[in-house]
């Protein structure tokens, strides 16, 4: 009976794991499953349609699983998800290289091709597919290992998962790929590899620097997630502003629902003020934290949409509140493009929590640049300190 690796990698994107991708990214949850459902073939057809290309194929596939040291991702992920920006854009990055490797140039019209068939934005696509290839890389190392595969058992494993692979794929990407049908993936292997990597020809080596730079990416997320949970095991928790970790606390929510939040943070204080009925000062502003862009630009980091995610469950659970969304730059550059960023990205977190439910009647937005600053910008802390986003509750 053939192995079925869609299930295989589904046990380990389950439901919880797929909800922090979701919130990692600022979507939903069924479009995050289903960005998620098209990744997993998508990535497996890449495999595929690498591994049949070539009697030679299969054997810098099997080379790059042995290099990658993917499959310590699997024991680690729900940790790296849910360890910060860095843990996660780490993971986006070690995914990227492998789907450099697997697609080349055609990784734009399958990422193109995912995105159209889940119904989010190419850009959420993009982190979700680089999410979900160390996974898969992962769980076929797994197989390769445990079962003791050369390149022949690996081709043969893929092709046994072909017929699922092309059912559970997303439209477009066999236009993607090059190809008239998945069903022609892994026919134009005219001859089977022999043994380990000595089936595969000397352009494998091409491989090898992008899976080396994979591992290197997966050793320290490893690395990372370990020293993190030491850190905290070790370290006192506390509710200050010093290196250790801080509580986290239960917020009950209008109609039955909770969230875990850290204390005295941006979403801790605004649900605690919204729940607060004896409190009615308005307006009231608070400022984000855990909330970054890139630079010079309006895009959120991945880890930072998280944010954003949280306050839409929290804003659609007080459906009376209006706000008012404020952004601010530092002093560097011109005055009236730093006006433009920051309104920009004010408007930026407006559509993504319209996207989530929250009625655009309900936010307003502006930009006021260099203006208000909280500290000087003559250091690198004070400029930090006022690049920032505010939100003013304007009506309870």
């Amino acid at each position: 009976m053939a192995t079925d690796l869609m299930g295989l990698i589904g046990s380990v994107l389950n439901g919880g794991v797929v909800d922090q991708i979701g919130k990692v990214v600022g979507e939903s949850p069924a479009k995050t499953q289903a960005a998620v459902n098209g990744a997993v073939p998508s990535i497996l057809a890449g495999m595929l349609n690498n591994a049949g290309s070539s009697p030679s194929g299969a054997g810098q596939l099997l080379s790059m699983l042995s290099g990658g040291g993917f499959e310590k991702v699997i024991g680690n992920l729900g940790g790296i998800l849910g360890g910060g920006q860095g843990q996660v854009d780490q993971l986006i990055g070690s995914g990227k290289q492998v789907l450099t490797s697997l697609f080349g140039n055609k990784l734009g019209g399958v990422t193109n091709a995912l995105s159209s068939s889940a119904g989010v934005s190419t850009g959420i696509g993009s982190s979700i597919l680089a999410m979900a290839a160390p996974v898969v890389m992962g769980t076929i190392g797994k197989q390769v290992s445990s079962g003791g595969l050369n390149a022949s058992g690996l081709l043969n494993l893929l092709t046994s998962n072909k017929d699922s692979i092309a059912k559970a794929a997303p439209a477009g990407l066999a236009s993607a790929l090059g190809v008239g049908s998945l069903g022609e993936l892994g026919t134009k292997a005219t001859a089977l590899v022999g043994e380990g990597v000595r089936g595969a020809s000397s352009s494998a080596r091409r491989w090898f620097p992008l899976a080396m730079a994979a591992a290197v990416l997966i050793a320290f997320l490893v690395y990372r997630g370990s020293s993190d949970r030491a850190e905290r095991a070790a370290a006192p928790a506390t509710g200050g502003s010093g290196n250790a970790v801080r509580n986290l606390a239960t917020v009950s929510l209008p109609g039955g629902g909770q969230m875990n939040v850290e204390q005295d943070t941006f979403l801790f204080n605004l649900a605690g003020y919204l729940g607060n009925t004896s409190d009615t000062t308005v307006p009231k502003a608070f400022v984000f934290d855990n909330l970054n862009f890139e630079s010079g630009g309006t895009t959120l980091t991945p880890a930072s949409s998280a944010t954003v995610a949280d306050l839409t469950r929290v804003l659609n659970a007080y459906p009376s509140t209006r706000v008012k969304l404020i952004g601010y730059t530092d002093a560097s550059g011109e005055p009236a493009a730093n006006k433009a960023l920051s309104l920009g990205r004010a408007q930026a977190v407006a559509v993504m929590l319209t996207k989530g439910g929250v009625a655009s009647n309900r936010i307003d937005t502006d930009g006021m640049g260099q203006a208000d600053p909280l500290a000087p910008n003559d250091t690198e802390a004070g400029r930090a300190r006022n690049r920032r986003l505010e939100l003013v509750v304007i009506q309870k």
